[in-house]
């Protein structure tokens, strides 16, 4: 699986959406997906959209393993197999077949050369995999790192549907692990329906207000956590004087000893609520 170095201040990651949130949004996207989340495409399909996502057919690999799993209550299936040099992972949706996640990383890397590319080529060679231009993309950043005496860049970036992570080989500019990952917005078909773009500001948006009321940026914070929640839902744990017309985002995030917490409305990007206590 995908190596947790990107779980830092570099690398944020959306948290996926709560099951009550689906339940809501599911009301927002139309009765086909309410629908669909009864259904079950089964261990089988999921695994044929794997292979077929990789290009690659069973006969092809080896130690093919799927589980069935949930994620804050949403179904899905975690697909895995290999090739002679690479090792494949899957996250597919069980009720729509949809891919929620894949990642691929090289088996064995050989003797590194000398020399350092640096950080604006290994971003290029990313990108360029990834058949993107810096243009398409948010928050691109990349950082320099010694793993079990190999030198890498860790490079990610956001798009408007999926979040990208990257290792790139600083020597050679080589690809030896990436993963793309859909986010929350995307997976519940919000991104540039007419309740995103009219009544949300998206998960980013909320991130910034959060981090400029703590006066903080994103490179200085760990642990940076966003979740959407349902209006009601927000209201069923918040008896206070706080009002949000629409749903929330709820933004948590550490920096030196302290940990932040934020209720940002999501329709106006208003901080409805601000909390920094130590992280003991």
């Amino acid at each position: 699986m995908f190596k947790a170095v990107f779980a830092n201040k570099y690398f944020m990651r959306f948290a996926p959406v709560g099951a009550a949130a689906l339940l809501i949004l599911g009301l927002l996207t139309g009765p086909a997906l309410a629908a669909g989340a009864q259904e079950d495409i089964g261990a089988g399909q999921a695994e044929a959209i794997a292979l077929e996502q990789a290009g690659l057919g069973e006969k092809d690999v080896s130690r093919l393993r799927t589980e069935q799993d949930r994620d804050d209550g949403a179904p899905e299936y975690e697909v895995e197999f290999f090739t002679d040099e690479t090792e494949y992972d899957y996250t597919i949706d069980a009720a729509t077949g949809a891919v929620w996640k894949e990642s691929r990383e090289l088996l064995r890397r050989g003797a590194q050369g000398d020399g350092d590319i640096g950080a604006e080529a290994a971003q290029q060679a990313a990108l360029t995999h990834a058949a993107l231009a810096a243009g398409d993309v948010q928050d691109l950043a990349a950082r320099r790192e010694l793993d079990d005496s190999y030198l890498e860049y860790e490079v990610r970036w956001l798009t408007e549907t999926h979040e990208y992570e990257y290792v790139i080989d600083a020597a050679e500019g080589t690809v030896w692990q990436w993963e793309k990952s859909m986010l929350p917005a995307a997976r519940l078909g919000l991104v540039n329906s007419p309740e995103q773009t009219a009544e949300d500001i998206g998960a980013q948006a909320a991130r910034d207000a959060a981090l400029a009321k703590a006066g903080l940026t994103l490179d200085q914070v760990t642990r940076m956590h966003v979740e959407w929640e349902s209006r009601d839902d927000y209201f069923d744990h918040h008896h206070d004087e706080h009002h949000a017309d629409h749903g929330v985002y709820e933004v948590s995030f550490c920096q030196d000893g302290y940990e932040y917490e934020c209720v940002v409305d999501c329709a106006t990007g208003e901080v409805l609520e601000y909390e920094r206590e130590f992280d003991d």
